[in-house]
Order: C-alpha cells, then sequence, then structure tokens
C-alpha cells in the first residue's frame, strides 16, 4: 500500500477518535449564542434570498484552536461546489504551510467524501435549524513536528 495513503489512513483514525469526544461533549458556538427559532428564521432568509448558496456554519474543532482561527464562522457556499473545493476555500483563508493538512467534518463526525458536492453534504447533514455545521481541524503531515500558521 502507497505510504501517503497509510498516512491519510492513520490521519483519518486519530482524527475520529478526537471527532467523537467533541460531537458528544461540546455543541457548536454559534449554537451556544443563538436559539433554534432564530437561527431557523435567518437560515430561511438566507435560503430565500440566495437560492444558488447553501448556509453553512463552520468552526474549529477544539484540538486545533491553537494552531489556527477562522475569520468567520459563516459561510455561503455555492452548491456546486465540491467539498474539495471548499475545503481549499478553506485553506487559503487560514494560510496553512504545505506540511500541515486539513480535514472537515459534519456534525454528526463523519468525514465527507471530498468528490461529493456541498449540496450532497448539506442534504445529507443539515441540522433541523437550515445549516450545515461543519468542524475544521488541522493535523501536522509527513513528519512535521510544531503546528504553525503561515503568516
Amino acid at each position: 500500500m502507497n505510504k501517503y495513503i497509510c498516512l491519510y489512513i492513520s490521519a483519518m483514525e486519530y482524527l475520529s477518535n478526537k471527532i467523537n469526544v467533541y460531537t458528544n461533549s461540546e455543541p457548536f458556538e454559534y449554537k451556544k449564542r443563538k436559539e433554534e427559532k432564530d437561527r431557523l428564521a435567518e437560515s430561511t432568509k438566507i435560503r430565500l434570498k440566495h437560492s444558488d448558496r447553501l448556509p453553512i456554519i463552520c468552526e474549529v474543532l477544539p484540538s486545533s484552536r491553537h494552531a489556527l482561527k477562522l475569520e468567520s464562522s459563516k459561510y455561503l457556499v455555492q452548491k456546486n461546489i465540491t467539498v474539495s473545493q471548499f475545503m481549499h476555500v478553506l485553506r487559503r483563508k487560514i494560510q496553512l504551510g504545505a506540511e500541515q493538512a486539513i480535514f472537515i467534518l459534519t456534525e454528526q463526525g463523519t468525514l465527507p467524501t471530498i468528490s461529493h458536492s456541498m449540496l450532497d453534504v448539506y442534504n445529507n447533514y443539515k441540522n433541523p435549524d437550515g445549516f450545515l455545521y461543519l468542524s475544521v481541524a488541522v493535523e501536522n503531515t509527513f513528519g512535521a513536528q510544531d503546528t504553525y500558521v503561515r503568516r
């Protein structure tokens, strides 16, 4: 088996252990700040105004907060882009080094397939309040020792 595939699989297993703890114990900060009826009203308004886009709340996992910070947690994403393209957008916003990998996980703790469209992920994993909640995790790859954000 290719060494890069083995590395990717071991990183996925490592992350899935971290995610199970996160999804069961800590709700998203956005959910803590706003009540469900307000979130539902906001997502409905967004979907009506921007029918070609999806409302997404994207937050950093607690285990990765020391390494990165997202400027915004709300994103309007085109329906037809893939998960891979969305990860590329996030990667540019975060400005990660080449030795760091970014992972996106749903609120339920699943890693969506990178070739799926965001619309597929939204339809399968959206919250009843109308938002798709995604967690972002960063892990070192290729033997990198320290986690840092490129400036």
